[in-house]
């Protein structure tokens, strides 16, 4: 199950498809926001309420986070929502919680996976800087991977997803090679990749 508990991405990627899917855009004209600035579906005690009922309508086992947006958007892991909504999750019957990310957690959210890392996969997403300004709102890349190391020490599962890879820029091996051994030099040793896939949308 994936779970959406706001609208939209403060990252505001110039690549990224979700802003083109008729759910987000229609969810930007009834939330009366923009791409940029997230806005959960409900007031956060209606929304918390409804993600454990949904958890239990549907025995949701696995639940994915997010699809169209990112659950450490920087709003919502300042002012505790975000926290609120992994802490109910991990306390819940859900099994594995797998969350992938461009943010960056705080304490309280860094402390909570440890403290569940049986339950949690952590994908931080990031990609190699070659130049291409793509990523206007994206807290520090040095930062986000510590974060990822962190975890990765404490047991969590983790994963760093190279998300896009851009052919031609990102995949040159005088780019690529560096990034990787940094990931290594930083014990993170897991790592996925996905090509960005440009749309008439993107382009």
């Amino acid at each position: 199950h994936y779970l959406e508990p706001w609208a939209v991405c403060g990252h505001d990627c110039h690549y990224c498809y979700a802003r083109f899917r008729g759910p987000v855009s229609g969810k930007l004209k009834k939330l009366k926001t923009v791409y940029a600035r997230p806005a959960p579906l409900y007031k956060p005690e209606e929304l918390l309420r409804r993600i454990a009922a949904g958890i239990k309508a549907h025995d949701a086992r696995v639940v994915k986070l997010c699809r169209y947006t990112d659950i450490l958007s920087a709003p919502f892991v300042k002012e505790g929502l975000a926290c609120e909504v992994l802490s109910l999750l991990a306390k819940s019957p859900v099994e594995r919680i797998i969350l992938t990310t461009k943010g960056l957690p705080d304490g309280r959210i860094l402390a909570l996976i440890r403290n569940h890392k049986a339950k949690f996969s952590y994908n931080a997403a990031a990609r190699p800087a070659a130049d291409l300004p793509l990523e206007p709102n994206l807290p520090p890349l040095a930062d986000r991977l510590a974060a990822a190391a962190e975890l990765s020490k404490a047991g969590v599962l983790t994963t760093i997803h190279l998300d896009p890879v851009v052919a031609g820029f990102d995949d040159d091996a005088l780019v690529l090679r560096p990034f990787l051994q940094s990931l290594r030099r930083l014990g993170l040793l897991r790592a996925m990749f996905s090509y960005l896939l440009l749309s008439d949308d993107i382009l």
